[in-house]
């Protein structure tokens, strides 16, 4: 009996030692597992800022002298009448005058504000109404013509708005030019005493939109 309990203990060694190892390494498992998720934790903290664009229209009026109501005018793509008179017409000369002292055309000034710490570019578009000859034309500056014979359609794409700096809003001034195309036609059932309407549509690349009514 004696060799059999010795030889039981003897038996029973490695699998002490197999427990044992099993064990040890159940410990370096859990022991290593815990530093990984441990440094990866601590390793991922999350920084930043949300963007800052605070899109406005400062303002949008008539800038040109004309005052009275408009007459038609030839832009040049009237068939047998090529000749574009806008062009003399936006004129610093002129602004929108004729020699009679008619107003043949409204040149608006548009004023786009960023009140953000962050600059964004702006799209803008424009839509008129009112009468069959209503329609506008780009302006590249103050008296300079650009595309005629719009009704909807875009001004500018992609114009960089600057971001506010020393408490002063970022800014962006447009131009665009209302009036009443010619056709070298009889007009006065469909053009005469009818009220011109219109919409500035001012798209930022951070989604933002905002809208201005004329009339």
């Amino acid at each position: 009996m004696f060799e059999e309990n010795n030889q039981e203990k003897r038996m029973n060694k490695p699998l002490i030692y197999a427990i044992a190892g099993v064990a040890l390494l159940v410990i370096a498992v859990s022991g290593s597992a815990y530093a990984y998720f441990s440094a990866s934790a601590s390793s991922n903290a999350i920084t930043g800022k949300t963007l800052d664009v605070q899109l406005s229209i400062a303002s949008l009026q008539k800038v040109s002298k004309g005052t009275g109501d408009l007459i038609p005018i030839y832009d040049g793509t009237v068939s047998g009448h090529t000749t574009n008179q806008l062009t003399t017409a936006v004129s610093t000369t002129n602004d929108c005058v004729d020699k009679n002292n008619y107003t043949v055309c409204q040149v608006y000034e548009l004023v786009i504000n960023n009140g953000g710490t962050n600059a964004t570019t702006v799209d803008t578009e424009v839509t008129v109404s009112g009468s069959t000859g209503i329609k506008w034309a780009k302006m590249t500056g103050r008296n300079a013509l650009g595309d005629v014979n719009l009704t909807t359609g875009t001004l500018a794409n992609g114009v960089t708005l600057p971001a506010k700096a020393n408490n002063v809003n970022g800014s962006v001034t447009q131009y665009f030019v209302v009036y009443l195309q010619n056709t070298g036609g009889d007009q006065a059932g469909a053009d005469s005493g009818k009220t011109i309407k219109g919409t500035v549509t001012v798209k930022a690349s951070t989604g933002a939109n905002i809208e201005a009514a004329f009339e």
